[in-house]
């Protein structure tokens, strides 16, 4: 079970039995490799440097075995997005110019222009 930063009263059911390593290790090991563009390799030297010595094999049957229940749980908390993005009904003020709609490139560079800034 993985304890919420919200007090630790929601937890996340993933088996941690059996193993050698403490829980943060691994969930620290496993987070660098799917939020960071490193391979096992990287890892298991970043883990290295932080005096945790471990294999990058040992880190990649860690994300083999730990992602799918971990992305699971976390999907299943995720907030849905409800606010949808009024395109071409909203006015922009930049600059002391008024845009109506979406600006774009040739509009914003006539408004820099008539307004005399510059960016």
């Amino acid at each position: 079970m993985i304890d919420s930063a919200s007090g630790g009263s929601e937890t996340i059911a993933v088996s941690f039995k059996g193993i050698h390593f403490p829980k943060d290790i691994i969930l620290m090991g496993v987070r660098c490799y799917v939020v960071y563009p490193l391979s096992t390799c990287h890892v298991a030297e970043l883990m290295q440097e932080r005096g945790i010595s471990v294999d990058h094999s040992t880190v990649n049957r860690w994300v083999i075995k730990y992602c799918p229940p971990l992305g699971e749980a976390f999907h299943c908390r995720k907030r849905l997005v409800w606010v949808s993005w009024p395109y071409g009904r909203d006015v922009y003020q930049g600059a002391g110019c008024e845009f109506s709609g979406v600006p774009t490139l040739p509009t914003l560079a006539m408004a820099e222009v008539k307004s005399g800034s510059r960016v």
